[in-house]
């Protein structure tokens, strides 16, 4: 999965932020899991990671994939703007941005203020710096 933006550079947050991320959770452990990585969350726990842009184009979902490949069908100068960003923190702005079709556990997490940040058009973001509530 990769975050599709114009955004050149990432943004600093000058806030904490929350966001809403999907995860699995094992019911035997209650461990909880990113969905795309192996990559297990505790509770409290600042995780960081690299912000890395990529050249792969794989949608988050549906709702992703019509606003820019419809915005670039239209216009071949804005999809050479395009910004894929693969590696970081993946989540949604806000609990309105789930998708109904989400069948996995949906938690919040922190974004804390100083944190490098990317936003999508559609209402999500990734990060370098998140932590699970």
């Amino acid at each position: 999965m990769c975050l599709v933006t114009y955004q050149k550079e990432p943004i600093q947050l000058d806030k904490d932020l929350i966001v809403w991320k999907e995860v699995c959770v094992n019911p035997d452990t209650n461990e909880t899991e990113s969905v795309f990585f192996k990559f297990f969350w505790e509770k409290g726990v600042l995780h960081e990671t690299e912000l890395n842009k990529t050249e792969d184009l794989d949608y988050y979902d549906d709702t992703v994939g019509n606003h820019y490949d419809i915005l670039c069908r239209e216009d071949n100068i804005r999809n050479a703007r395009l910004i894929r960003i693969g590696g970081g923190f993946h989540a949604f702005c806000s609990e309105e941005r789930i998708p109904d079709i989400s069948y996995k556990t949906i938690k919040r997490f922190l974004i804390p203020k100083g944190s490098l940040v990317y936003y999508d058009e559609t209402g999500l973001i990734v990060s370098n710096q998140m932590m699970l509530l």
